[in-house]
């Protein structure tokens, strides 16, 4: 598909429109050979209250290797659910090329609620059960460049806290995993009708009990509601040129332009309407552009180009979605915005203070006065100006 399809006026020509465009842009035991298994890495040992606690061997695990991080993780997630207690992700470290050359996982149970998440008195529920009692148990790897291996360098076995018994393990939050092939059963299942519920009984028996499954009911129904999220958001592209395409056959000066990127996803999309067209010609003079910081649902930036009347009320000029703010983004923008209103310029732009932005609006309208808007100058001065006689008198 042509990148920067151009509409003619009156909507979205054929040629432009994007067909099903997406928008853009249990886990196995360790197999590695040397890997013990979790009976005989454990041995009784109790902390210094005296609680019975199931350890490891710490002289066992330290200066373990493992080929990729990914073994790693399952390592330490099988002996985690075998001993009985849960595991999050803790710090991660990458070199300048990406790779990452440093791990930790560490207990659920670790660190503390801060204190003054309890004490608030503006509070209406009831705060939630307090899951963390700074248990330091952990687990840490670092990639040795000259082996190419993951070693272990830290490793502490030992909890302060009642570990779970292994009916229970399997109900663990880390443990409770829908997989791919599980959510496209339950997806089939119901397209044939059938209830989640059901479904869920139905692998329930499949797996031979509730222990072998994986999860629990409310995971698949999470798991569900956001696969049908991510289908509803990839049909908008579709509806929202639809749309467009509807309101270019209502008006003739309708215009609209969009492009896609590399994986054939929508990328930038711009639009105005006829009133729009006529405001610009009319009040054209000063442009105000600016985006918003990316409050809407799908993360991406939207533009407006506004100006005044001769009320000195807001006109809207068009809007347009990213996909980015870089200069190359923008550009394409600026020649978009000036080709849908007959190659007008304004005399004048008030902008924010992004690069970016001004470097484009420099290459497509170097004869245009750029300047920052009062606002903007204003937020800099007390930002800047630390003599307050001195910001009274700016």
């Amino acid at each position: 598909m042509d990148r920067g399809v151009e509409t003619s006026k009156g909507g979205c020509s054929d040629s432009g429109y994007l067909s099903g465009c997406e928008r853009s842009s249990h886990k196995a035991p360790a197999t590695e050979s040397g890997h013990m298994s979790v009976e005989h890495m454990v041995s009784q040992s109790s902390d210094d209250n005296g609680v019975d606690m199931i350890a490891p061997r710490k002289e066992d695990v330290m200066g373990k290797e493992f080929k990729t991080i990914e073994l790693a993780e399952e390592y330490y997630m099988s002996y985690a659910k075998g001993i009985g207690f849960s595991v999050r992700k803790d710090k991660l470290v990458r070199n300048s090329e990406g790779k990452v050359c440093r791990r930790r996982w560490c207990c659920s149970k670790e660190g503390l609620r801060n204190e003054k998440f309890n004490d608030r008195s503006e509070r209406i529920r009831p705060p939630k059960a307090i899951t963390r009692q700074n248990c330091s148990a952990h687990f840490w790897v670092g990639y040795e460049k000259k082996r190419d291996v993951y070693v272990v360098r830290n490793f502490e076995p030992h909890h302060n806290h009642q570990l779970v018994t292994p009916l229970e393990s399997p109900y663990l939050r880390c443990n409770r995993v829908v997989r791919k092939s599980d959510l496209a059963q339950a997806v089939g299942m119901q397209r044939a009708l059938f209830r989640t519920c059901q479904t869920y009984e139905y692998m329930v028996d499949q797996c031979g009990g509730y222990l072998n499954v994986g999860f629990q009911i409310k995971d698949l129904y999470n798991k569900l509601d956001a696969s049908r999220r991510e289908i509803l958001l990839d049909g908008d592209t579709e509806a929202a040129l639809c749309y467009l395409k509807a309101k270019g056959a209502m008006d003739p000066e309708f215009f609209c332009k969009f492009s896609v990127d590399e994986e054939n996803r929508l990328g930038n999309l711009f639009w105005r309407d006829s009133t729009s067209l006529l405001d610009y010609i009319a009040y054209g003079d000063v442009l105000i552009f600016d985006s918003t910081y990316k409050t809407n649902d799908y993360d991406n930036p939207l533009v407006l180009f506004v100006g005044s009347n001769n009320y000195r009320s807001t006109v809207m000029f068009g809007c347009a979605l990213l996909q980015d703010e870089t200069f190359e983004t923008y550009k394409w923008l600026l020649e978009t915005f000036m080709a849908s209103m007959k190659d007008k310029k304004p005399i004048s732009i008030l902008t924010d203070g992004d690069e970016a932005m001004r470097k484009a609006i420099d290459d497509v309208f170097p004869m245009s006065n750029h300047r920052l808007c009062s606002w903007h100058v204003s937020r800099n001065a007390q930002n800047n100006l630390k003599d307050d006689e001195l910001l009274r008198n700016f």
